[in-house]
């Protein structure tokens, strides 16, 4: 994965410069951050990113995520 630090870069910018290039408009990309308003939420979607999460994020939330991602790979598998 690519850490990208809020602080010193646009993760907004990231993401829209990562779906240009080949391959990558079908890869996975979660936003992480401490920034959870709505606004926040519509800019990470705008920008790219599937997911938007926020810090601290619920476990449970994580797990299912993980849960899905990997039946989703094992569906690819089998197609």
């Amino acid at each position: 994965g690519v850490r990208v630090s809020e602080s010193n870069n646009d993760l907004y910018e990231v993401a829209t410069q990562l779906r240009q290039l080949p391959g990558m408009a079908s890869v996975l990309l979660i936003a992480l951050t401490g920034y959870g308003q709505q606004r926040d939420r519509d800019r990470s979607r705008q920008a790219g990113f599937d997911q938007h999460l926020t810090k601290p994020v619920d476990p449970d939330v994580l797990k299912e995520m993980v849960r899905w991602l990997l039946d989703e790979q094992g569906a690819g598998a089998n197609r």
